[in-house]
């Protein structure tokens, strides 16, 4: 009696935890449809619209090709810039996608912080040059870290992306501040800041755990939470309009290696 009441125990064991992988396994099939859902609307708003706008001006430029004084210069920096936007969006959805879909290499490793933020910035190096920005790492070489350094660093390429956009002959730096039970990287830039109304709007994304009010944000935002959601990560941001901005990656002291 006692072996049966013990095989049914241990029978009984392992079928709670199969029902706990199948609602896992429920869980992560609802996050990655809901993800989709959001992606698609991404795309529609991000990528399609100036890709519209892009092909409308392609369009004005050969109707107008015969008549060379009439081809003005502005319009050729409107192409540029429809282009150059289509461009990093795309890239952004390639390095995010991969990471999603290589899911099972998320694995933490020990990296140097100010070594990841050095590299980070680095991709934007010609960028911040062509805006007369220079950008200042005051990281203490010393920290180390334990997190997913791809994912990190797609936060950091997005970000650092932002403060070049917004700042022109200023600067944009790097620190870290250990919080209570916190470990805080700052991105602050020199430049125009944002308006109050802007600001409430990001406010309002970002503590809203859905995230999916992507017309207040763009799929920049969306991306960078999607990807601090996996790293236990969050996001702060103080700005006043003319005096810069100021971003703050939250992640947990425990990440820190010593």
């Amino acid at each position: 009696m006692v072996a049966l009441e013990k095989q049914v125990a241990l029978r009984t064991q392992e079928f709670n935890h199969i029902i706990l992988n199948l609602e896992q396994s429920e869980k992560q099939l609802k996050t990655h449809l809901n993800y989709q859902k959001d992606l698609n609307h991404s795309i529609t708003h991000d990528i399609s619209t100036p890709l519209h706008y892009l092909t409308t001006i392609i369009r004005n430029f050969f109707d107008r090709a015969t008549n060379k004084e009439a081809i003005e210069a502005g319009e050729m920096y409107l192409l540029y810039e429809g282009a150059k936007r289509i461009s990093d969006h795309t890239e952004k959805l390639m390095s995010l996608m991969k990471e999603r879909l290589q899911a099972d290499q998320f694995r933490s490793q020990t990296v140097n912080l100010h070594k990841l933020v050095s590299d980070a910035a680095a991709a934007f190096l010609h960028a911040a040059v062509a805006r007369n920005n220079q950008f200042v790492n005051s990281i203490d070489p010393r920290v180390n870290i334990n997190i997913n350094a791809k994912l990190l660093k797609i936060v950091l390429h997005n970000l650092v992306d932002n403060a070049i956009k917004n700042t022109e002959r200023g600067g944009i730096s790097f620190q870290v501040q250990q919080l209570k039970n916190q470990l805080s990287i700052e991105i602050s830039d020199t430049g125009k800041g944002k308006p109050d109304f802007k600001l409430r709007e990001l406010k309002a994304f970002l503590a809203d755990q859905t995230h999916k009010n992507l017309h207040m944000t763009g799929l920049g935002f969306k991306m960078i939470m999607d990807i601090l959601s996996m790293i236990n990560g969050q996001l702060t941001i103080l700005s006043e309009e003319g005096n810069g901005t100021t971003v703050r990656i939250l992640l947990p002291y425990s990440v820190m290696v010593r």
